[in-house]
């Protein structure tokens, strides 16, 4: 592929390739923002981590409920994400933070309901199970950070 379409005329799609086609060094996480991704709050990426997990499981549930169930799900764990995001960048975190914390809350409870309707297998539900309890943990302690900042002089 020929990065220049004609002498001294760029392709656009050297500003996508420059990175590689100079010598950058080639970074797994270059698009992912790279060291930005040190600077995210941990609740964000395990928020993350989250979805990146439980979207391929959401996939393989029976088209009953991958539809209904499934759907709803994801789309409650999206809103997580959201939330926390939202928590990472504005000033009022709290109220961001316990939202985030409902929604996880709905989210354990649906997939638990996945769990009863036999869309997951016992092994994966655990799995599921301990990564949000795990966000939640985070979630918990961010809230009480922020509960300590408010209440310090």
């Amino acid at each position: 592929i020929s990065v220049f379409v004609l002498p001294r005329t760029y392709s656009p799609l050297l500003f996508v390739l420059f990175p590689f086609v100079v010598g950058a060094p080639r970074r797994r996480d270059f698009f992912l923002g790279g060291s930005l991704k040190n600077t995210t709050p941990q609740a964000v990426q395990a928020a993350h981590e989250l979805l990146g997990w439980v979207i391929p499981q959401i996939d393989k549930f029976p088209r009953l409920r991958r539809f209904t169930l499934g759907e709803r799900l994801e789309s409650v764990l999206i809103e997580v994400l959201e939330l926390c995001v939202e928590a990472a960048f504005t000033h009022n975190k709290r109220a961001a933070l316990q939202r985030a914390n409902l929604r996880l809350e709905v989210a354990k409870h649906l997939w638990r309901l996945a769990m009863d309707m036999q869309a997951v297998a016992p092994r994966q539900y655990e799995h599921g199970v301990r990564l949000m309890d795990e966000l939640g943990r985070q979630l918990g302690g961010w809230l009480r950070s922020v509960d300590a900042r408010n209440a310090s002089p």
